[in-house]
């Protein structure tokens, strides 16, 4: 992550989320529920992160291979989506949600349905380095294709939980390197950032175009 990439992240670390919308060209969803914003690339794969962080943003330091700040959780999945990934060349469509810390997330607000035509689903919503998945119903082949790549760990939830009641999308959330989340102590490490972000560009290459199906018994 160089000077340039950091000025970015700091930007979307504290920029308003409608201000996020109109500068990124996001569609609103409106709901009940709140507000989820969607950018459509035409791909066949599902970006997710969300909006809303546990605390408000204060500051932004950088101390070496540190970034401290507050709000990363999971601005830092909204900066992965809109930034990191297409200046690799990698252009998902993204979901951005809200509410997803006090589990209301407004991925609720899509019709299950809308989920029926992506190949998989993928959130950068995760501390550390490792992957984790919420749903019994996701094959242990496919599961054994990601951790090919990720060390696969335990987690409680977050916004593609929702997901466990479509029939057969997979989702899974991946570490992006921050720590100490829901905190004012929140940092990321940028070596494990830029590891995980280079090990999902070989992921991605290699599983673009296969179907992740729970009904698939092998792909």
């Amino acid at each position: 992550m160089n000077l340039e990439e950091i000025a970015k992240l700091k930007y979307l670390c504290e920029a308003p989320k409608d201000e996020i919308a109109m500068k990124y060209e996001l569609e609103k969803l409106k709901s009940k529920n709140g507000v989820a914003y969607l950018k459509k690339k035409s791909s066949r794969i599902l970006g997710v992160a969300h909006l809303d962080s546990k605390n408000e943003y204060s500051d932004f330091n950088i101390e070496e291979d540190l970034i401290s700040c507050q709000t990363l959780d999971d601005r830092l999945g909204v900066y992965t989506l809109l930034e990191e990934l297409p200046s690799r060349g990698i252009h998902l469509d993204i979901l951005l949600t809200d509410n997803e810390e006090d589990g209301r997330s407004t991925i609720s607000n899509l019709d299950l349905s809308f989920f029926d035509n992506y190949n998989w689903i993928v959130e950068f919503d995760r501390k550390g380095y490792d992957f984790v998945v919420y749903d019994d119903g996701i094959p242990e082949h496919i599961i054994a294709h990601v951790e090919r790549y990720f060390h696969k760990g335990q987690g409680t939830g977050s916004d593609i939980k929702y997901l466990r009641d479509h029939p057969t999308a997979c989702a899974f959330n991946i570490g992006i390197g921050y720590q100490e989340e829901h905190t004012e102590d929140a940092y990321m490490e940028i070596d494990v950032y830029d590891k995980q972000i280079e090990t999902f560009v070989s992921f991605f290459n290699e599983f673009k175009n296969k179907i992740f199906n729970k009904k698939n018994k092998s792909i």
